[in-house]
């Protein structure tokens, strides 16, 4: 028996309001974030002046969630192994009043562990903002007479896809890097006192990172306008530089056009063979063969069925009104041309 339109899932309810407050209670913008050590420190202390918020939507708090749930799953494994050895949840705190927390702390062996979750997607492990969050771990968790207590730092990345797999990367503390964030706190927290923001670092551009970052679409800083916005380091659209970015894509679109001829010609030439050899497979009823120790399969899969929304709204099975309620707001998507002049062929393009 079908449920009428009008009732509301209690489950939707819940995690709704569970992700709402992880948005609510996870940020504190009020001082500097150990974990945050290698990020700008001009948008660093407008975050802390209140200048900018970074807005968070439940999406991002998905996100959150999914990382506590692997970090709480690795911390509760070490509970119970070693429930007398290790410390979780342990509190560092700089000279400045800015606090940390350490995932899981082992004394004797002066030993830290970080857990972090990644796509198993991602490559260049370890994240240099990582390195740098531990390192400041080390550095601030000291004893009652300044002395540190902990000397290695173990990032554990859990990777999460199709299966659950991790990887270990071994840290050892660096006092010259540890005494660099402590300057830089230091520096920052003088900013701050005196409502002022450090001056753009020369090595940034406004177009590169961390101002302009690109994650399937270009993606500005908080701070990009107020550091930017007719600041004349911003180039001008006939600036040399500007012409080279030009020129290397315009390479690069040429390159990816001749590869991808090239691909699909390997890929005629796979269907010929993957024609012979289906029909050989259907005669043997087996899925795969093997010659000089390589195997190929045949793996069957049945795709999911496809609705025809437009059809069953003239068919009266489903309200327009109904259909508008579910849907997703799409991300709009960027398309990229590059138009030759006249005669130039493709490998030209350089």
């Amino acid at each position: 028996m079908a449920l009428p339109m009008e009732v509301r899932s209690i489950v939707h309810d819940v995690l709704s309001e569970r992700l709402s407050a992880v948005v609510e209670s996870r940020f504190d913008f009020g001082e500097f974030r150990l974990s945050e050590s290698a990020k700008c420190g001009r948008y660093r202390v407008a975050k802390v002046l209140g200048m900018v918020k970074e807005e968070h939507d439940e999406v991002d708090a998905g996100y959150f969630e999914r990382g506590h749930l692997i970090e709480r799953w690795v911390v509760e494994g070490f509970r119970r192994k070693y429930p007398r050895r290790c410390r979780t949840q342990q509190e560092v705190k700089t000279p400045f009043g800015d606090t940390g927390h350490i995932d899981i702390w082992f004394p004797a062996e002066r030993r830290i562990i970080e857990v972090k979750s990644v796509s198993d997607r991602v490559q260049d492990l370890p994240r240099i903002d990582h390195v740098m969050q531990v390192q400041a771990y080390m550095h601030f968790l000291r004893d009652s007479k300044g002395q540190r207590r902990a000397d290695l730092t173990e990032i554990v990345y859990v990777r999460y896809g199709r299966q659950l797999a991790y990887e270990v990367h071994l840290i050892e503390y660096d006092s010259v890097v540890g005494q660099a964030i402590e300057d830089e706190l230091r520096r920052l927290h003088e900013l701050a006192d005196r409502y002022e923001l450090p001056p753009i670092p020369v090595s940034y551009e406004p177009t590169s990172p961390p101002c302009m970052t690109y994650y399937g679409e270009a993606r500005r800083c908080p701070m990009w306008e107020q550091c930017w916005k007719g600041n004349e380091q911003a180039p001008q659209l006939d600036a040399p530089e500007v012409a080279d970015w030009v020129r290397e894509y315009a390479a690069l679109d040429a390159e990816k056009k001749a590869l991808q001829s090239q691909i699909k010609g390997l890929e005629e030439a796979m269907d010929a063979i993957k024609v012979k050899l289906g029909a050989l497979l259907d005669i043997h009823g087996v899925k795969q063969v093997t010659a000089d120790g390589v195997t190929v399969t045949r793996t069957i899969v049945n795709p999911k069925p496809k609705f025809d929304l437009d059809a069953a709204m003239q068919a009266g099975a489903i309200s327009e009104d109904v259909v508008k309620a579910y849907q997703k707001p799409s991300t709009p998507q960027e398309r990229w041309t590059v138009k030759r002049p006249k005669g130039q062929k493709e490998d030209e393009g350089a």
